[in-house]
């Protein structure tokens, strides 16, 4: 074959790959609009339990409180269902927290924190963006009511060498609190790479119980829809089951573990000296 026709079927192929490619683009947008819609119908519903649980508000603030915390895990718990998030559990999520507990995971994305939430029966205060304050992902709710409720189970999300002292606060206080262990984020679908603070051994040394979470599969978080779902592995564990005696207070082999832990190929450390 001539090095023209060469060029013609090579350029055939590539117009097919590229039209195959819209094609799927197209088919993907179509089922994100049909999950979008889908939460939308039900919004009324949760926007009648919020102005209920304002009124209840109006005459104890505390049951207002603990009301709101057990709303927003459930609107989420819908949202990540309808958004096409299927998940499995590895070890037990604990039921309940006896004493303030430190949940450990990355910061994969802007949204994990939120996935994390709704897994806890519990109530835990997440590390969350002022953006998604003004969070709205249906037609008819307002986003300034679920930006008022995102506030009372959060606290802002920043790198540990500003937020260590404030997470330390409020586990004194009682609270049980999920930190993001890396500065900005990652994901082991593009970078590869964990960008951790070396501050992340004082976050260990706590005197706290303390459990590491991580999530399998939310890379692809961004193409799922509630037609084309996709499987997210959740593990929790302990930190004495993956910081043993043999491992101790050495930062190399802290350090490597985490990394092997969350799945990711590289570490990038940053010292705050």
């Amino acid at each position: 074959m001539s090095v023209e026709g060469d060029s013609k079927e090579f350029f055939e192929k590539k117009l097919l790959r590229t039209r195959a490619a819209t094609q799927n683009l197209g088919k993907m947008k179509s089922r994100r609009f049909s999950s979008y819609l889908l939460f939308s119908i039900l919004s009324p519903l949760f926007f009648l339990v919020y102005l209920l649980i304002s009124i209840v508000g109006l005459f104890s603030s505390s049951s207002k409180k603990n009301a709101l915390a057990k709303y927003i895990r459930y609107y989420f718990k819908w949202y990540f269902s309808l958004k096409g998030i299927t998940y499995y559990t590895v070890g037990n999520i604990p039921e309940t927290f006896e004493r303030p507990t430190l949940i450990i995971m990355p910061r994969y994305d802007m949204y994990s924190s939120l996935f994390a939430y709704q897994l806890f029966k519990s109530p835990v205060l997440i590390p969350l963006l002022e953006k998604l304050k003004q969070f709205r992902d249906n037609l008819l709710i307002p986003s300034k009511f679920i930006g008022s409720s995102l506030k009372h189970i959060s606290y802002p999300d920043q790198n540990l060498d500003v937020c260590v002292d404030r997470v330390k606060g409020l586990l004194k206080k009682g609270y049980s609190v999920v930190v993001h262990l890396n500065q900005d984020t990652s994901n082991t679908m593009y970078n590869n790479r964990l960008y951790l603070s070396t501050l992340f051994q004082t976050i260990l040394e706590l005197d706290y119980d303390t459990y590491f979470l991580r999530f399998r599969g939310w890379e692809h978080y961004h193409v799922a829809t509630f037609l084309s779902p996709i499987p997210v592995t959740v593990t929790i564990s302990k930190k004495e089951e993956l910081m043993d005696e043999r491992i101790g207070d050495n930062i190399v082999k802290q350090v490597a573990r985490i990394v092997e832990y969350f799945d990711f190929r590289f570490v990038a450390l940053e010292n705050h000296d």
